[in-house]
């Protein structure tokens, strides 16, 4: 593919966003994952597929109709198209994309329609019947004439690549890819991102003299986690129904490492199921966001690490303020303030048996303990 901006891709007017910022987004959330995406690069806008072949797209943002048999817009397009990309060879689409909702005029239906050497055979002869009319059209008739006089492989080849895309609603393929998923309130926000983010990536890149190429499957991944991030719910839904008192007896036989730990600091029986119903809770509900998708990457990490400097904070503390303090002792405080902790998830409240199950984990595995010595007492 060439790296070379042709001299026909100049920006569309602009409206808000620019209609090429506006269709470079769209490709870029609907094409798939390993397409890049150009902006005036071959075209206004063009794709690069992952198997070697391109498409190239026109933009019109006009009030008349710019499919009609004597549209300035189609012909010139065409021109276009033939003088820098034919015989179209690696070329999979020749888009058209406008903003208008005039029906195609007879000429843009047949080529349109044209499969065959018959079928363009036809539409040159219909517009060489009817040439009076365009050579009064000075211009328009100077562009038409250069397809008129393309070979027939030319003038087939670019048949069978055209395709027109009409949208009154220019954001109507980048909206329709988040309705479904995304409450009103927040669609429009995510429409937003998704265009800033195109915007000043590609300006970027032409600002440093380097093609305006997004990928397609990093920069839906982007959006996608900023859908997940804004799309979260204000509370994490927490099911707060008790663990069965037959699965805290069965856990408290088994004594897992976590409840050893507590054995370690003489913790009573109470504080030992109570520590099993907190942990079960916890890793319930971590495992079933996850399901979910009510995690983001990462966050899970980020509270844990925080989990473990909390504690390491709390043992500081207590070894400085309270060194008389025998090991069972200490250890009975440091799980004390280790019950006190406050913390939020992705910047959201948990409760606080969320927050003791998860310490209860972090010991269970050995991370954290309570006794100074818990490391060789397991042993």
């Amino acid at each position: 593919m060439s790296t070379k901006a042709t001299k026909h891709s100049a920006p569309g007017p602009y409206l808000g966003y620019g209609l090429q910022t506006v269709r470079l987004c769209a490709r870029l959330l609907n094409e798939l994952g390993d397409s890049t995406v150009f902006v005036e690069q071959d075209d206004d806008i063009s794709v690069l597929y992952g198997n070697g072949s391109r498409l190239l797209e026109q933009t019109k943002r006009v009030k008349g109709n710019p499919l009609s048999d004597w549209s300035l817009d189609l012909w010139k397009t065409i021109h276009n198209w033939l003088e820098d990309h034919a015989p179209f060879n690696g070329i999979s689409k020749l888009c058209l994309y406008t903003t208008s909702a005039h029906e195609p005029g007879p000429f843009a239906k047949a080529l349109l329609a044209a499969r065959s050497s018959q079928d363009v055979d036809l539409l040159v002869a219909d517009i060489n019947g009817k040439l009076t009319t365009a050579k009064k059209k000075t211009k328009v008739y100077e562009y038409i004439k250069r397809f008129l006089d393309a070979t027939a492989e030319e003038q087939k080849s670019l048949a069978i690549r055209f395709e027109v895309i009409q949208e009154t609603d220019v954001l109507a393929s980048i909206r329709s890819r988040y309705e479904a998923a995304v409450p009103p309130p927040l669609l429009e926000r995510v429409i937003s991102f998704a265009l800033g983010e195109a915007k000043i990536r590609s300006d970027r890149l032409l600002e440093l003299g380097k093609p305006g190429a997004l990928n397609a499957g990093e920069f839906r991944s982007m959006v996608r986690l900023f859908v997940k991030e804004i799309n979260l719910p204000a509370y994490f839904d927490f099911d707060s129904a008790p663990v069965p008192q037959a699965e805290l007896d069965n856990e408290f036989v088994s004594r897992p490492v976590f409840v050893k730990q507590l054995e370690l600091i003489e913790a009573s029986r109470q504080q030992q199921l109570q520590a099993i119903n907190d942990y079960l809770r916890a890793v319930a509900s971590k495992t079933r966001w996850g399901d979910e998708g009510t995690l983001l990457p990462g966050s899970l990490d980020e509270w844990e690490n925080e989990l473990l400097q909390r504690h390491s904070a709390i043992c500081d503390s207590l070894d400085i303020l309270h060194a008389g303090l025998s090991e069972v002792s200490r250890g009975k405080a440091v799980y004390a303030e280790c019950r006190k902790v406050e913390l939020s998830l992705q910047g959201k409240s948990v409760p606080g048996h969320f927050t003791h199950g998860c310490f209860n984990e972090l010991s269970g595995s050995k991370r954290i303990g309570w006794h100074p010595a818990y490391l060789d007492l397991l042993e």
